[in-house]
């Protein structure tokens, strides 16, 4: 059973102590909670329509003020035909209608119901050999009325009510089959996996259960099958108890009731504002009728802006027999249903012709007008609704069509079956259908060559598929758009060449939001600022974003409401070193940000001098996720994210021409000043943020190796001595990773200087010995690895790696000593002592004398040496 129903079962048992009243009053609302989930919960397993018969319902129900709302909701979806439930919920459907007689539960229950409507009347027990289980629903809404509601019963006959209405129920809630379902709350995690809380006694069903988290909105759900969204039951924090809708609709919420707590939630009304009633045709939706050209395209819109490079490629693929799907991906409004209908007009005009059909299927909700979106109906939501219209379109064309199934004759339309036309597919919105991927997966396996299908769709992840992502405008379509859309409102005159720069880089290019400003500009009488309209439009921004945004995995929303609420030209790989640092909780933020790119929610630029990307969020976009985070869960990590995300400074197209290098630098400063800031405070702690700002640094050091010496410079700047181990180690980071030759040199020299800084006398000598194997070291640097090679022979023992260390300097030293001075011919022959190699040590010697007799190091080492002044005269 459900947990929220046993614990109202055991605070009825409770108020037993108190009296029979109050024991009778908890059933009655212990009745009211069963009557409701029964009603929601077969709600939940009703396919959308066409007709939106299931949207109608809800309609009612979110508004309904009484229990007889939910009596009559419950008639009318089981006056529904069969084949609209899901499989599994047929059986509840059947435990309700069906007539049965004595022992069954439902007669049970319904009888011993009818023994308090007989109290109430003074009647007899009814004559009734069958009856309906959904007539416990009707007269438990009567005997509420009668009592709760609207009577005036005397307390001693709701006493003797108790014990026959709490047998009526326990029959009901023990027997009927909602109530015997796995249930549960889901909720999206930053990880990518749903966080499942049971509401009934188990959830193995939801545990093994197939659940990508970009699938299924948060809410609670019911397992048949799969699992079902139950729109009308809702949870707060306590798994254990749930709210119920309960009327006192506003367009900004609708009240839910516990009846275990008897708080109230307010749930989100906007998926339940638009009317019932059956919407417009969408001016994007095929003709009924096959055409002359045996097409039943639409018309391209009047105001479409030719673009050449993209309709030449979508018309190269839609003409090649391979692939045999191709998909346009992009934002709203961004232009995808004109270009495939201005390429597939031209295909249909063709003589002779790629394909003897063009069959467009339009799933199309929302059509973004002048004037702003508006609802519209869909002319198909899944197979059945495609083959009923290809039936209609093609089945004239086909000798032996009423011989088949509409279902039948799609599939083998789609393989090109012997007789069948070869035709070109088109479904307009493939997001908006009642299952999308349920819905491509049945298209995918039956479509073949020479047929092509070509799909238009806001989300991403359709596999198989050919992608083509549909961009904004080039600067050249729209200079065209505005001339041809601002000449016919007559605004181009006040339309300058700085206002279109703007204009452009602040729209993306896209399409309906330049219309929509244009529209405002003539309205206005004048320039306007595409961020001041865009702020204003909320239905626009909804219409443009609200369902790509609602399909996006939560990791993915998160990382946009960051993107949106910095709207900055930012460094992709700062994006995601921020998001990944250890204070935040794991999520795939590389995924996240491939995503929202393919989803057209964000743009990705490259830097021509280091090849780092960087991220750019369209305007219309941000001020859609900044309204989304204003009643997000999300808001204290996206504020704390941003505030990172700002330290590492602005950005324009002019940023990302200087690449990551400034951003990473500015970054650092922000760090050190903060540590010191904090060390002058706070003597001996360590900075608390310390291992987040590391954190970030070294990811981005993953990706651009200039960041490790960043690190080693902080390190060994603001960082106590003890912290000197740690900033070697970034220098051996950057070692290990550059390609950069000359570089290294220095960065050797570096690391041996830290090393003698720490007394690590054998990694100092690595480190120079390393440093003098580059063809870039210098000659003085050289010698001064030479000067600290002999210093340590004093004080440590020689191994073989040092012997072999000089021997390398000697001839080092010796190839290039046409550089050397003086000192260096000293370093050389003490070299050379040490190889025991005395004769060349005093050849050294003289050639360094001959260059300056005075030489005091020279003149002492040929003394030791034996060397007798005349031949140090010569």
């Amino acid at each position: 059973m459900l947990k929220p129903v046993e614990r109202m079962w055991d605070i009825c048992e409770n108020s037993k102590l108190d009296s029979d009243i109050a024991y009778f009053h908890r059933l009655m609302l212990l009745g009211e909670m069963v009557a409701k989930i029964t009603v929601a919960s077969l709600i939940a397993c009703i396919r959308d329509d066409k007709e939106r018969s299931r949207y109608s319902v809800l309609y009612e129900l979110v508004r309904a003020s009484s229990l007889g709302g939910w009596s009559q909701a419950l008639d009318s979806v089981l006056a529904l035909p069969g084949h609209q439930y899901v499989h599994g919920a047929l059986s509840h459907r059947k435990q309700l209608q069906e007539r049965v007689g004595s022992p069954s539960w439902q007669f049970e229950s319904v009888a011993a119901l009818r023994e308090c409507l007989h109290g109430l009347s003074g009647t007899t027990d009814s004559k009734e050999t069958t009856v309906q289980a959904k007539q416990w629903l009707k007269d438990f809404v009567y005997l509420r009325n009668r009592t709760r509601g609207h009577g005036a019963t005397p307390d001693y006959k709701l006493a003797e009510f108790c014990e026959p209405l709490s047998r009526s129920i326990k029959l009901f809630t023990r027997n009927y089959g909602a109530f015997n379902c796995e249930w549960a709350h889901l909720r999206s995690s930053l990880s990518g996996k749903y966080k499942i809380a049971s509401l009934s006694s188990t959830s193995s069903q939801f545990q093994k259960a197939y659940m990508p988290s970009n699938t299924l909105s948060d809410g609670v759900y019911v397992f048949l099958d799969e699992p079902h969204l139950v729109e009308l039951i809702h949870v707060d924090l306590d798994p254990t108890d749930i709210y119920i809708s309960n009327g006192n609709f506003k367009n900004v919420g609708f009240e839910c009731l516990s009846y275990i707590s008897d708080n109230l939630l307010i749930a989100d009304s906007r998926g339940f504002v638009d009317p019932p009633q059956r919407l417009p045709r969408s001016e994007t939706e095929g003709n009924i009728h096959l055409g002359l050209d045996l097409s039943n395209l639409p018309e391209p819109p009047s105001d479409y802006v030719s673009r050449q490079d993209l309709e030449r490629e979508l018309g190269d693929l839609l003409v090649d027999d391979y692939p045999r799907i191709v998909t346009l991906r992009g934002r709203g409004g961004i232009g995808k249903t004109s270009l495939a209908l201005s390429v597939l007009k031209d295909l249909a005009k063709a003589t002779p012709g790629r394909f003897d059909c063009i069959l467009w299927f339009s799933a199309r909700d929302i059509d973004l007008l002048p004037e702003g979106p508006r609802r519209v109906h869909q002319d198909v939501l899944d197979e059945g609704d495609i083959a009923a219209a290809f039936a209609r379109l093609v089945g004239p064309l086909i000798d032996d069509e009423k011989e088949k199934k509409a279902i039948d004759l799609l599939a083998e339309g789609l393989q090109g079956g012997q007789g069948m036309p070869i035709c070109c597919f088109v479904l307009d919105n493939l997001e908006t259908v009642r299952d999308p991927q349920a819905l491509y997966r049945w298209l995918y396996t039956y479509i073949r060559p020479p047929n092509k299908l070509l799909i238009t769709t806001r989300q991403s992840g359709f596999k198989e598929d050919w992608p083509l992502t549909i961009p904004g405008m080039s600067w050249s379509e729209f200079n065209d758009l505005v001339d041809k859309v601002g000449g016919r409102l007559g605004v181009l005159h006040t339309i300058g060449d700085k206002y279109r720069e703007d204009v452009y880089q602040e729209s993306g290019g896209h399409p309906y939001v330049v219309k929509i400003l244009l529209g405002e500009i003539r309205k206005a009488g004048g320039a306007r600022s595409l961020q001041r309209v865009m702020a204003s439009e909320d239905a626009i921004l909804e219409a443009l974003f609200e369902r790509t945004f609602g399909s996006l995995s939560l990791a993915a929303q998160r990382t946009f409401l960051t993107l949106s609420s910095w709207r900055s030209v930012v460094p992709r790989v700062a994006v995601e070193a921020v998001l990944l640092r250890p204070s935040n909780d794991f999520m795939r933020v590389g995924e996240a940000l491939d995503e929202l790119a393919e989803a057209s929610m964000i743009e990705t630029l490259e830097s021509g001098s280091d090849k780092q990307r960087f991220i750019s969020t369209p305007v219309a976009a941000a001020l859609f996720g900044r309204r989304q985070l204003l009643v997000s869960t999300m808001k204290t990590k996206v504020d704390e994210d941003v505030a990172l995300l700002r330290e590492f400074g602005t950005g324009d197209l002019n940023a990302v021409k200087r690449g990551i290098g400034p951003h990473i630098q500015r970054f650092a400063q922000f760090v050190a000043k903060g540590i010191i800031q904090f060390s002058e405070s706070h003597d001996s702690e360590e900075h608390p943020l310390l291992r987040d700002y590391v954190a970030i640094l070294e990811y981005i050091g993953r990706q651009h190796a200039g960041t490790w010496l960043v690190l080693a410079q902080l390190y060994d700047e603001v960082m106590p001595d003890r912290y000197r181990p740690e900033s070697q180690g970034f220098l051996r980071r950057y070692l290990m990773v550059t390609q950069d030759s000359s570089d290294k040199c220095g960065v050797w020299r570096q690391l041996a200087f830290s090393y003698r800084r720490s007394g690590n006398i054998s990694g100092e000598l690595h480190a120079l010995n390393e440093m003098c194997k580059s063809s870039f070291v210098r000659y003085d640097q050289v010698s001064e690895a030479a000067d600290q090679l002999n210093s340590a022979w004093a004080t440590h023992r020689w191994n073989s790696e040092r012997i072999e260390m000089a021997r390398t300097l000697v001839e080092t030293l010796q190839r290039r000593v046409s550089e050397a001075r003086p000192n260096d011919y000293s370093r050389i022959a003490w070299l050379c002592v040490h190889l025991n190699d005395l004769r060349q040590a005093s050849r050294v010697v003289l050639d360094g004398l001959a260059l300056d007799p005075s030489n005091e190091h020279l003149s002492r080492l040929a003394s030791r040496l034996g060397i007798r002044g005349a031949a140090v005269r010569r």
